[in-house]
């Protein structure tokens, strides 16, 4: 699901998981451990509330349950980005 919201002229997404490119995926995935995550545009994900990490491009083989413990949006040089912190529940074997 992705909900897209304008604010004060800014597009917003509403996120039910988190997609991040492979290369700013952690080399190993641990359950149990927290990851910092940083994506291009303003998005708003859930508290408390379990979601699927996904690679970019490969959304049939989730790589974890996680849930999002922090999250930030800002302006850089003229464009919006989210940063943000997610804790890892479960693993997924794929």
């Amino acid at each position: 699901m992705k909900v897209i919201l304008e604010i004060e002229g800014k597009r917003v997404r509403l996120e039910d998981k988190l997609e991040l490119k492979l290369e700013c995926l952690p080399k190993k995935i641990e359950n149990g451990k927290f990851y910092e995550f940083f994506v291009e545009g303003w998005r708003i994900f859930p508290f408390q509330k379990p979601i699927l990490l996904f690679s970019i491009g490969d959304y049939h083989n989730p790589l974890a349950s996680i849930e999002i413990t922090e999250q930030t949006a800002y302006m850089l040089a003229g464009g919006v980005f989210t940063k943000g912190q997610y804790y890892v529940r479960k693993t997924i074997k794929s």
